[in-house]
C-alpha cells in the first residue's frame, strides 16, 4: 500500500497542486520517474534483466505511474509530459546492488526531459528516457494520444 501511495497517488496530488501554477506557464511540463520494472515491453524481453525480476508492489506501482503519465499527457495538450528511468540504482529497496549511485542516476535523469521543447508536431506524446537515451514512447505499444474533448 506504501508504494502505491507513493509512486502514484502523491504523484497524482502534486500534478493536480501545481496545475495552477504549470497552466500560467510559457511551457509547462511534469516529469515522472518510471522503471522499467513497470514496463511490459521490458519485462517480456529475456534479454533485460526486468524479466527475470519478480515482484507485486513496485513492478504494478510503476506501471501504473506509466499509464498516469500516458494520460497527463492526454487530459493536457501543450504540456510536455516526460517520464524518465534513472537506470539500476543502488538504494535501500535494491540491498545497494544496483549499478548507479543516486547522484549518477538523478544525473542521467536531469538532462534532456527539462529543456526538450517536445515532439517537432506539437502533440503532447509522453517522452521516455531510458538511462540516458532517448526512447520516445514506451511501451513501444503507446500511439500518438488524441487530446480529450
Amino acid at each position: 500500500m506504501e508504494a502505491r501511495t507513493a509512486l502514484t497517488i502523491s504523484v497524482i496530488r502534486t500534478t493536480h497542486a501545481l496545475l495552477p501554477l504549470l497552466h500560467k506557464a510559457q511551457r509547462p511540463r511534469v516529469v515522472n520517474v518510471m522503471s522499467g520494472r513497470g514496463s511490459f515491453t521490458m519485462n517480456d524481453d529475456p534479454q533485460r534483466i526486468e524479466s527475470r525480476l519478480r515482484g507485486l508492489v513496485y513492478p504494478v506501482s510503476k506501471a501504473a505511474l506509466n499509464m498516469l503519465t500516458y494520460q497527463y499527457a492526454r487530459a493536457l495538450p501543450g504540456f510536455r509530459i516526460n517520464a524518465v528511468d534513472p537506470g539500476f540504482t543502488a538504494t535501500a529497496i535494491n540491498n545497494h546492488t544496483g549499478t548507479s549511485t543516486p547522484a549518477q542516476s538523478a544525473r542521467r535523469s536531469c538532462g534532456s526531459p527539462w529543456r526538450s521543447t517536445g515532439p517537432a508536431d506539437g502533440s503532447s506524446t509522453p517522452q521516455v528516457r531510458l538511462a540516458g537515451s532517448e526512447l520516445g514512447c514506451a511501451p513501444t505499444s503507446w500511439r500518438r494520444p488524441r487530446s480529450f474533448r
